[in-house]
């Protein structure tokens, strides 16, 4: 049975919870006993122990309590983002696309489980409670795991169909000049909200085939090679696939590169302002500018300041110019990623013969499917940042009629207050953004 302790205040709840009198005498030395041990340890500690025949208390392991463990102890429930708290906007999103995870993941598995969301401190908490049929039991999950995979062809050729349409959709909203009208930004608003929702949904099969496929290569490398080695194999192996982050790796240091052509040698800048004056007070400089340009719309998420599921996000400058200039001097292409022809040589000459076909075989399928599970995040933070672009648009229309603050004070009021401002004019959200606006940056 597993026992709480409030170790700030000291008090247990033994009067919760149905316990043994015999054995009161024992959980009260328990709770003091690790009390004393986590404040020696200046830590939250989780402890294994047991009482013996002699009713004699003896603890066996304590570690750490990390902290999703400490907040799935503590409330039963784990945090949609570790240690940020999501803006309203952000948090109402998250909402709904979790809704849209928890249907994906039962059409997935063929099974049902009860989805909950809390709020706790301006953090959003989920609980999933899954439930399979009684004979498979835990099983359930494995086996539709093999079914899936048998079947991962179909299932791949129907998200490349899907993806196509997708890149379709985000190049026509990047290349469409946005409206200026509160009504027909809104539409588009729900559009992209509602094209961000059916990713999610349509993209869960393929990143839990590409997953299953690498987790299972690890274990064969693991087996084949050792821990270390297989383990350093394997990671060779999922780094060898063309991915939009390779893509995206070449893009930078090209950028990287033609900037030390320009400036010869390293310039320390000391802020991001101070780099883009003098990147922009050159002339020649102006065609690097428009390529950075495309290169921050496409990848700007990867320098957010916060999560950037959260449209409120912003690009981090310090965080670009280290990037930018930490090797500008050291600069090298790099190469299309190739797997190395050699195998590692303390390979298990037994379970080599017998595991070498089936080795082969996950290597080839992680060479050319696990890509997609870096390729999702990259739509999925695409789509957010459409959500961003047009959010903005609206704060500015909202702050020049005088209805908010400021214009990004939009990110602090939830979609149907949005929708209640447009169509209903209802005007008093603006006290409201901005009392939301202080706690969001209290908690952060």
């Amino acid at each position: 049975k597993r026992i709480l302790v409030d170790r700030l205040s000291e008090n247990n709840i033994l009067d919760d919870v149905n316990i043994d009198p015999s054995l009161l005498n024992n959980l009260n030395e328990l709770i003091d006993t690790s009390i004393k041990i986590s404040k020696k340890e200046k830590k939250d500690l989780d402890f294994e122990w047991s009482i013996d025949s002699n009713d004699k208390l003896w603890f066996l392991q304590c570690r750490p309590i990390t902290i999703k463990d400490k907040n799935k102890l503590l409330y039963g429930y784990e945090p949609i983002v570790y240690n940020e708290t999501l803006s309203p906007f952000g948090k109402d999103l998250a909402e709904k696309r979790y809704v849209y995870w928890v249907k994906a993941n039962k059409s997935f598995y063929l099974t049902y489980f009860e989805d909950n969301l809390k709020e706790i401190d301006s953090i959003m908490y989920c609980k999933t409670e899954w439930k399979t049929p009684r004979f498979f039991k835990k099983k359930w999950m494995d086996f539709i795991k093999i079914i899936r995979l048998l079947n991962y062809k179909s299932i791949l050729l129907k998200y490349d169909k899907y993806l196509t349409s997708i890149k379709n959709k985000i190049n026509f909203y990047n290349e469409e000049i946005l409206p200026k009208d509160k009504h027909k930004l809104f539409n588009k608003l729900k559009s992209f909200i509602e094209l961000y929702n059916d990713y999610q949904y349509e993209s869960i099969p393929v990143l839990k085939i590409s997953t299953i496929q690498a987790s299972i290569l690890k274990k064969l490398c693991t087996i084949c090679y050792g821990e270390k080695i297989g383990y350093e194999h394997f990671s060779k192996i999922i780094s060898s696939g063309t991915s939009i982050s390779s893509k995206r790796n070449r893009e930078l240091n090209s950028l990287i590169f033609d900037l030390n052509q320009q400036f010869r040698i390293k310039h320390k800048f000391k802020n991001f302002d101070e780099f883009i004056s003098a990147v922009n007070s050159n002339s020649i400089m102006d065609e690097w500018n428009y390529r950075f340009s495309s290169f921050l719309e496409e990848y700007g998420y990867i320098w957010a300041n916060i999560y950037p599921r959260d449209p409120i996000w912003e690009l981090n400058g310090k965080a670009i110019l280290k990037s930018l200039f930490s090797n500008i001097n050291n600069y090298n292409s790099i190469p299309i990623n190739k797997i190395e022809e050699t195998k590692p040589e303390n390979m298990n000459l037994i379970l080599g013969l017998i595991l070498k076909p089936v080795i082969n075989l996950f290597e080839n399928l992680v060479i050319k499917n696990f890509h997609h599970k870096e390729d999702r995040n990259h739509y999925v933070y695409k789509n957010v940042s459409l959500i961003k672009n047009i959010l903005i648009e609206l704060g500015i229309l909202f702050y020049k009629n005088k209805s908010l603050h400021h214009e990004r004070d939009i990110f602090y009021l939830k979609i149907n207050e949005i929708n209640n401002m447009i169509y209903k004019s209802e005007n008093n959200y603006n006290k409201i953004a901005k009392e939301r606006r202080n706690k969001y940056y209290y908690y952060n």
